[in-house]
């Protein structure tokens, strides 16, 4: 059977800069099973929707499928599924953060949705031996009314799983990458996935709250993999919380010393837990490769932490950034949210005072923005202002809600305030300036941070 699996893209969006894992995953056990799967990534071979539907013609496929996350919604099925009816006779299967948490909305325009974990589910359903109905953790159409079997169990033994399908994909010299890295080929995996955390802004519907890991052996065959098939000259990680079972990290670590890994940078570019950030672990972290690492850390008011329910507590914000520089991690990162439906203005303007007096290369500062399926969304969604889907994940200034005692002006004046007031320090500054005089390659990142304020 010939299917085709499309990464959408959309120009600025943050994760265009690396290869998809799942699509990458979803490409491999197809391709195990003996079906013929072609990926198409938009991000780095852009087509307008006339040439994908030039493209869908001529692979001629039974099947289509879509990644599918809040900012690329508008492009998929309003661009690229209308080219795939109107060229081929295939299904539609999208599958993705987005459909999972509103797959009544996906099924106005495609055929089938696949929630959760898509490994098992995308494989029933193209071998087509059960009937659908039949298929844990898939939704689809019945006399035009949508169906939704019950969910999937989540894979237990990530272990059993192969490596995803990168031959599949352009190679890694295609790929944006990191600024922070210049032009250095970045590889990325996940070594894990699951966040047992319960943050109000984060949709854990792929993967659920369940942790679950690789063994520290399965990672390091692949990141081998990456470093000598792939070319990679740096590796990120993908996981929600890299950090989560300290004992597994050292494993993963002096696994990679062993086998001479180490001198391959890594980064841990999206966040780690700030309860799990010993000094022991990170300084082996760093011994290992280890280059940089980022921190969720989202508000400096306590009772906004505590709301979100990150919790999390100042102290061990402290505490945590303190060990990383201490451990001689190079680039430290902070994460830091605005507006959220628990601001006011004082409270914002603790979190950028807080982001200041921490010993931070660099921060980002997003605002606040409800995913569809995040307790977040739910707690927002009377509040809503008319942002487009285009618009989720801009990280420039859109507000996506008000709030009875937060407006639009307020938050917008904080988000750019914050911005200002943290890279334009004297000392922070010069710091920045040694540091690129010593890896030039690093300016890429602090004129990211610098045009926001520019703004």
């Amino acid at each position: 059977m010939k299917i085709l699996l499309v990464v959408p893209g959309k120009p600025g969006f943050s994760t265009e800069g690396l290869q998809s894992l799942g699509i990458g995953m979803i490409a491999v056990v197809l391709n195990q099973a003996g079906h013929e799967v072609k990926v198409r990534d938009l991000t780095v071979q852009p087509l307008q929707s006339e040439e994908f539907g030039r493209l869908v013609q001529q692979f001629d496929p039974e099947f289509v499928g879509f990644t599918v996350v809040t900012p690329t919604a508008n492009r998929v099925y309003h661009s690229l599924v209308p080219e795939v009816y109107q060229h081929s006779n295939a299904r539609i299967v999208v599958g993705g953060p987005h459909p999972t948490a509103l797959p009544d909305e996906a099924l106005q325009h495609v055929d089938y949705v696949v929630r959760g974990e898509g490994e098992e589910t995308i494989l029933e359903l193209c071998t087509g031996k059960n009937p659908q109905s039949m298929i844990p953790g898939l939704s689809y159409k019945e006399d035009g009314r949508p169906v939704h079997n019950p969910t999937r169990p989540l894979i237990k033994d990530l272990d059993t799983l192969p490596f995803p399908a990168r031959h599949l994909f352009p190679p890694l010299t295609a790929y944006q990458g990191l600024p922070s890295f210049g032009k250095k080929v970045i590889g990325n995996l996940a070594s894990s996935r699951g966040c047992v955390a319960d943050c109000a802004f984060c949709d854990r519907a792929i993967f659920g709250r369940v942790f679950r890991a690789r063994s520290a052996e399965n990672v390091v065959a692949e990141w081998e993999l990456l470093v000598k098939e792939h070319q990679a000259q740096v590796v990120t990680i993908s996981d929600d919380n890299f950090t989560t079972s300290p004992g597994r990290i050292e494993k993963i670590c002096t696994l990679l010393q062993q086998k001479g890994l180490h001198t391959i940078p890594w980064t841990c570019s999206n966040g780690i837990r700030v309860e799990t950030a010993s000094y022991d672990l990170l300084a082996l972290m760093k011994r290992a490769g280890c280059c940089s690492v980022a921190f969720g850390i989202e508000s400096g008011s306590q009772k906004v932490l505590d709301a979100m329910h990150k919790n999390i507590t100042l102290e061990q914000i402290r505490r945590a950034v303190k060990n990383a520089r201490q451990a001689g991690i190079a680039t430290l990162t902070g994460f830091f949210m605005l507006g959220t439906p628990w601001d006011t203005a004082e409270t914002m303007a603790q979190t950028t005072r807080f982001a200041t007096e921490l010993p931070l290369d660099y921060a980002q500062f997003a605002i606040a923005t409800p995913y569809p399926g995040t307790r977040m969304f739910a707690e927002v969604k009377d509040f809503l202002c008319d942002v487009a889907y285009d618009d989720y994940g801009a990280h420039e200034g859109v507000v996506y809600f008000t709030t009875p005692h937060l407006g639009p002006d307020a938050v917008k004046a904080a988000f750019h305030k914050a911005y200002r007031s943290f890279y334009l320090r004297p000392a922070l500054m010069l710091r920045h300036v040694q540091r690129v005089i010593r890896h030039p390659s690093t300016i890429l990142t602090y004129l990211h941070g610098v045009k926001r304020f520019l703004a």
